[in-house]
């Protein structure tokens, strides 16, 4: 006699991927023997009967689908290649940007791999499902539906009954099912935080020429700069960036899947919501559902018979949930219902998915940079060290199928997972106990320190110079001094002739030493590399008087010239100015215009010097060029600066963003300068003295005075202007917790205190090649270009925070 066929009610809550799959899963399912009548219960609207107009206007955000879900979604004939392939972007290189360097991965090294958009491979799924069952009076779509209990006596969810064998969960991060979990098994661990991240989602077509500016030129201008794989319209992107909210989303840990007593499950979201960062979200969803379905051909699709699996032994009776006992330690050969053979199945997926991808990246942007290089090097090794000696990353090998939990076991086993971890979960606290009031914010004796520290070594540097160039002067100015405070005994002596209008006695003395300078064949190279690093220091006096909030002696930099022609650069510099720059530095914006005067002001000096070493010394317009670089005229010209004051303090970050964007223009412009002027140095260094050691010890073991005096002024402004700072006030650096470290203003190359030690010595290691006035004007441009970035991402914030409001 022929059995009845065995009715299997399934309720599917959540009409998302993974819903939607085990739906379609579940009534493929249906044989002689069994019949599932599926109802889905979802509370939006059915993207299947959706045309491409209607659908064009639910787009959400992209998501990876890769190996993981390809194999789920294959598994059901024709839905890949009829509907899933249609909506989905292949992957062919990824590229990693490294500055402007861009490192590539081609297809090889990714596997198969497409970006789609979420609500797209919904769609997708949606249409299978309608295409195939919606007329087989087994499926019942409840769209529009929300549940809000489930009733654990009955075995029926609410809020009209809906009996059930079998309910699945698949309703996302706040899952309803999963809340039945908690109210019902007390062994159920469940944790549901936020990613710590915030995003957005742009959706843009690409267009045929970038357009000009419109109101968010400020993110244009980011995007423009920083976006490197092709040209858009920047205009557009900014308007559709600034016009979004932000989006978050979370993460969600349990310790178990089903329960045998509600008879249920959950899965996607609803077990393991995750970050997006490694793109393995959708893909683990989907392979819960495939996972689900090859466990149900183990049982034929008797849920409460023993499947053919075997429980491997990794935990305590708390996984398995449902009253089961613990598995023993090494191996439980005991045969297990379907539900727990699910959880055992996929909890250690789950969990380690929402653990790999948070902690894939670091907060610690020093630590990342680490990650990244290891990553990069791990890679390379593995496919040229022979016989397998250096395994692959185990993040891109998740890509093209191995398991989360081989990852993870794998990343543990190398040390970076527990690193990372280990700084993430301490950044999250601290930013929670600081949001909270639950600790105070007590600043930092270290920045005082840092600054205390650089006034002093600037000042010893600063009481040094002044001594050295006293010591080797001495011979050549001694006696210039003497002849020039006494007209009769300057006519008697043989000195120069000088300009006496352009400012009597002190232009005498600056003319003996520009004329003794000028008749060394060493003095040009001496003066070259005085005038390179010169540049960026007036530079960066001129414009930092202008910046908001400045005080003391950093707001007059035509005092700090006159003593520079007094004393000598290399005094003035790090004895009087960095001192005061570490406690009186501004924390405002800078004009734009002011920056650039900036570096307009340097073109009478250059302009002279250039004259200096190209006129003939007996010439007249050589003793006038002497004159004016040695008087008054040059030093007293930052005074037209006061033309353009500090910005007002209550300004927006607009104006900060356009100062720093400028300033470190001026700064590239010093750079070039600069450089043209070291390799001319280099060129007339081989010319005149043949080999790098004659040239050295011409410009100090052999030198006379004038030439001695200028090399120390040169060495003395490249130690104090080497490690300049990174960031002040609103600008300041944040660590990963976001805790403000605020840099010590100024500093020395080699003081110790510096917030970037690598930027430093990248400036040393560069010198030789563009010189250390250039090396140290890149650096400062591109401080000034990071923090241009930073206010720009202020004043976009500040938009669109208005613009909600």
């Amino acid at each position: 006699m022929q059995q009845p066929k065995r009715i299997c009610r399934a309720v599917v809550v959540g009409a998302g991927p993974a819903g939607l799959l085990a739906a379609i899963n579940l009534l493929r399912r249906s044989s002689d023997e069994v019949e599932y009548h599926v109802t889905l219960v979802e509370t939006g609207e059915d993207y299947g009967v959706l045309d491409a107009a209607g659908l064009e206007k639910k787009r959400s955000w992209m998501i990876g689908l890769s190996t993981h879900g390809l194999t789920a979604l294959r598994a059901v004939p024709g839905l890949y290649e009829d509907y899933v392939s249609q909506v989905g972007v292949p992957i062919e290189s990824t590229a990693i940007y490294l500055g402007k360097t861009m490192i590539e991965a081609g297809a090889e090294d990714v596997g198969e791999n497409y970006v789609v958009d979420r609500n797209f491979i919904v769609a997708a799924l949606a249409r299978y499902l309608n295409d195939n069952f919606r007329r087989s009076g087994r499926l019942t779509l409840r769209y529009q539906s929300k549940v809000l209990f489930v009733d654990p006596d009955e075995k029926r969810i609410f809020e009209e009954y809906l009996p059930y064998d079998l309910l699945i969960g698949a309703d996302g991060v706040r899952s309803a099912v999963r809340a039945a979990l908690v109210a019902n098994e007390r062994a159920f661990e469940c944790s549901v935080a936020d990613i710590f991240t915030n995003f957005k989602s742009l959706h843009l077509h690409l267009p045929a020429a970038v357009a000009e500016k419109k109101d968010a030129e400020v993110v244009a201008a980011y995007f423009k700069a920083h976006f490197k794989p092709f040209e858009l319209d920047w205009a557009e992107v900014a308007r559709v960036w600034v016009g979004q909210p932000w989006s978050q989303t979370g993460q969600v840990h349990c310790s178990f899947y089903h329960s045998l007593k509600l008879q249920l499950l959950i899965l996607g979201d609803a077990a393991h919501a995750t970050s997006p960062s490694i793109g393995q979200g959708m893909n683990t969803a989907l392979a819960d559902a495939a996972a689900l379905d090859a466990l149900m051909d183990a049982a034929a699709d008797d849920l409460q018979a023993a499947s053919a699996r075997l429980l491997q032994g990794r935990g305590d009776a708390r996984v398995w949930g449902g009253g089961l006992s613990p598995p023993h330690p090494k191996r439980d050969t005991r045969r297990v219902a379907v539900l727990p053979a699910f959880s055992e199945e996929r909890v250690k997926e789950g969990n380690a998915l929402t653990e790999v991808a948070f902690h894939a990246y670091s907060m610690s942007p020093h630590q990342q940079l680490l990650v990244t290089l290891s990553q990069l090097l791990r890679g390379a090794l593995s496919k040229r060290v022979p016989f397998g000696l250096v395994a692959p990353d185990p993040l891109t090998e998740v890509g093209k199928g191995a398991k989360l939990s081989h990852a993870y076991d794998e990343l543990t086993r190398i040390g970076r997972l527990p690193a990372v971890r280990a700084v993430n979960e301490a950044a999250r606290r601290r930013h929670f106990e600081l949001r909270t009031g639950m600790v105070k914010p007590r600043p930092s004796a270290l920045p005082a320190l840092r600054r205390a520290g650089c006034a002093f070594a600037g000042l010893l540097a600063g009481v040094v110079a002044f001594a050295a160039t006293q010591i080797v002067s001495k011979p050549l100015m001694d006696p210039a001094v003497e002849a020039c405070s006494d007209p009769a005994k300057f006519a008697a002596s043989k000195l120069h002739p000088y300009e006496p209008a352009l400012g009597g006695g002190f232009v005498c003395i600056i003319t003996q030493f520009l004329h003794a300078l000028a008749a060394e064949p060493a003095g040009v190279l001496a003066w070259g590399l005085t005038i390179g690093l010169a540049l960026p220091a007036t530079v960066l006096w001129n414009a930092e008087s202008g910046r908001g909030g400045a005080k003391g002696l950093v707001r007059y930099p035509t005092a700090l010239g006159l003593l520079g022609q007094l004393l000598g650069i290399s005094v003035v510099f790090p004895a009087l100015w960095l001192p005061a720059a570490a406690y009186g530095k501004g924390s405002g914006a800078v004009r734009p215009a002011r920056a650039y005067a900036s570096i307009a002001l340097a073109a009478p000096f250059l302009s002279l010097s250039v004259a200096l070493f190209a006129l003939e010394p007996a010439s007249r317009a050589w003793t006038v060029c002497a004159g004016l670089l040695g008087g008054p005229g040059v030093a007293l010209l930052p005074l037209l600066l006061s033309l353009i004051p500090a910005p007002a303090a209550e300004q927006a970050a607009m104006p900060a963003a356009a100062g720093a964007r400028a300033l470190s223009r001026a700064y590239a412009a010093a750079a070039a300068l600069a450089f043209v002027g070291y390799a001319a140095n280099l060129c007339l260094a081989g010319l005149a003295f043949g080999s790098p050691r004659a040239a050295v010890g011409a410009l100090w073991a052999e030198a006379p005075p004038a030439v001695a005096f200028m090399s120390i002024d040169a060495g003395v402004l490249f130690l104090g202007r080497a490690a300049p700072p990174l960031s002040f006030g609103r600008h300041a650096l944040r660590d990963a917790a976001g805790v403000r470290r605020d840099g010590p203003g100024c500093r020395l190359l080699l003081h110790l205190a510096s917030t970037s030690p690598a930027e430093a010595l990248a400036a040393l290691l560069a010198s030789p090649l563009v010189g250390p006035g250039a090396a140290c004007a890149l650096m400062l441009s591109r401080r000034e270009a990071r923090l241009g970035e930073a206010a720009a991402g202020e004043a976009a914030g500040a938009g669109e925070t208005k613009k909600l409001a």
